[in-house]
């Protein structure tokens, strides 16, 4: 019995990949290489601002001899790249991934697209496919990050493999990172605003970096800074330094649950529709 060989590209699977490269090329814009910069940005300024041993020894007492500044330098373990970009990127990654979600659904309502859009495929669909796309391109940008900052390290930590940074990376700067893009998206979808989708998410960044400086400055010490944003980045001035990881647990969930409150929202297409003027 003779079989008809399959086309690997059937009319669906063609479809798909058709669809695919579509949202890949709406999805994909200049503000994709921002991330990056910080993340140079972040490893240059370690490199650059890092003061030798041998220096901070000869900036409190007299000059060093030769055989001494051999000795420190051998002893000198060079810039801590690893700490140096998980800070930057739990302070300033989110922010910026704010700017590359909010207009994945925007852009069609803006435009008046969005009509011909919901013939094809719900608007869900098309919102949740586009945040998965941004999301792991920002994970992989992490995870690389990580890998790159380690392998930058004159003297890794005996106890810290490049697995570890990478986990460790992943869940100090996720959580803050996931949940001002839940409240930009959540606020657009409640008032079909754009311009308020940005204002409100950057408005809290402002106001938790505001507090931890205010609540850390002269050397006190609060466990609230680890339920703000920068829960790790403020740690060492906690009561309790080790729980930052509750606090990111907790902006996690919060952040779920605003995704999942938006899923009503999303299938009107025709609340977005009725207001392209914005």
């Amino acid at each position: 019995m003779l079989h008809t060989p399959v086309s690997p590209l059937t009319p669906g699977r063609l479809f798909r990949a058709k669809t695919l490269w579509y949202e890949l090329r709406w999805s994909v814009g200049w503000s994709w290489l921002v991330p990056l910069l910080l993340i140079v940005g972040s490893l240059a300024l370690a490199r650059l601002t890092y003061v030798p041993l041998y220096m901070q020894r000869q900036a409190d007492g007299p000059p060093l001899t030769a055989e001494q500044i051999a000795a420190f330098q051998e002893k000198d373990p060079g810039p801590d790249y690893v700490v140096a970009l998980r800070n930057d990127l739990e302070r300033f990654l989110p922010p910026l991934s704010l700017f590359l979600t909010l207009g994945l659904l925007a852009r069609e309502w803006q435009q008046g697209t969005l009509a011909q859009l919901a013939l094809r495929r719900p608007s869900l669909v098309v919102l949740f496919g586009r945040l998965c796309i941004v999301l792991l391109y920002l994970v992989i940008l992490m995870l690389l990050a990580s890998w790159g900052a380690y392998s930058l390290l004159r003297k890794p930590p005996a106890d810290v493999t490049v697995l570890t940074s990478m986990w460790e990376m992943l869940r100090t700067v996720f959580p803050s990172m996931l949940l001002l893009i839940a409240i930009g998206l959540c606020t657009v979808h409640l008032t079909v605003s754009s311009i308020a989708g940005y204002l409100l998410p950057v408005a809290l960044w402002l106001i938790n970096l505001l507090a931890c400086q205010f609540m850390t400055s002269g050397g006190q010490k609060h466990d609230v800074v680890l339920y703000l944003l920068f829960g790790w980045y403020y740690h060492d001035q906690a009561l309790n330094p080790d729980n930052w990881w509750i606090g990111k647990l907790i902006l996690l969930v919060v952040a779920l649950v605003l995704l999942g409150l938006q899923l009503p929202l999303v299938r009107q297409e025709a609340r977005f529709i009725r207001n392209t003027g914005d």
